[in-house]
C-alpha cells in the first residue's frame, strides 16, 4: 500500500490496487471477448466492506475483484524477453446493507481455464479486491490483494486521512492508504478506516 505524510497535499497519488476497467494487461493478439466465463461457478465468497468514522457521506462505493493467470500459458513477450501473466477485472454490485456497510457476492472460479495461445490452459487464481470510495474528485483507494487477506485473516482493515475528505483541488486523486501496522505511530484520530471481510458465502 503507499505511503503518505498527514498532510495531505504531499500524498502519494497511485492508481487503485486494481484496475477500474475490465481492459487488462495482457498480449496483443488476444482480445478482452476471448477469455470466457465458467458457466457453472461454484466458489461463491462475500465481501463486506464498512467505513468507520468518515467525515461525511460518499458519492459512490464500488467493487471490482481480480484475476491472475499461471504465466506457463502465455507467449514471451517480443521486447522485454519476459512472460506476464494475464490480468482479468471485474466489477460487482455492491448493496448498501447498513451504516456504511456495503456487500457483494463473487465468484473465485468465474473465469474458465482456457487455452488461449497454443501452449496450455491458463488457469485463473483471484488476485484481489478494489473498493475506489469517492467523494467529489477523492477517491480513497481500499481494497486488499488475495496475499493481504491471507496474511490478516478475513478481515483487512486500512485507515485514510480524513484532510482529504472534501478537498477538490486536485482533479481525479486517489488516495492510498496505511495499514494497521503503520498507524500505530500516527494520531488516529486524524483517520478514518475500512473494514473488508471476505467470506465463504453459503446460500
Amino acid at each position: 500500500m503507499g505511503v503518505f505524510n498527514v498532510s495531505h497535499k504531499r500524498i502519494a497519488i497511485a492508481p487503485l490496487l486494481l484496475a477500474l476497467s475490465v481492459t487488462a494487461c495482457r498480449p496483443s493478439t488476444m482480445n478482452e471477448s476471448d477469455i470466457k466465463l465458467n458457466p457453472r461457478p461454484t466458489q461463491a465468497y462475500e465481501m463486506t466492506l464498512t467505513i468507520h468514522d468518515a467525515p461525511g457521506p460518499f458519492d459512490s462505493v464500488k467493487g471490482f475483484v481480480g484475476y491472475e493467470s499461471n504465466v506457463e500459458c502465455v507467449p514471451v513477450q517480443a521486447i522485454s524477453g519476459a512472460k506476464n501473466p494475464l490480468h482479468h477485472t471485474i466489477q460487482i454490485e455492491l448493496k448498501e446493507v447498513g451504516l456504511n456497510t456495503y456487500r457483494g457476492k463473487f465468484y473465485m472460479d468465474l473465469l474458465q481455464d482456457e487455452d488461449y495461445f497454443g501452449q496450455g490452459k491458463c488457469h485463473w487464481s483471484f488476485s484481489g479486491i478494489g473498493i475506489p470510495i469517492k467523494v467529489g474528485e477523492v477517491t480513497f483507494g481500499a481494497g486488499a490483494t488475495a496475499r493481504q487477506l491471507a496474511a490478516s485473516g478475513p478481515t483487512y482493515t486500512e485507515y485514510f486521512p480524513k484532510s482529504a475528505y472534501g478537498d477538490n483541488e486536485i482533479p481525479d486523486l486517489t488516495i492510498t492508504s496505511l495499514g494497521t501496522n503503520d498507524i500505530a505511530t500516527r494520531r488516529v484520530e486524524d483517520f478514518f478506516s475500512t473494514t473488508l471481510t471476505v467470506r465463504e458465502h453459503r446460500e
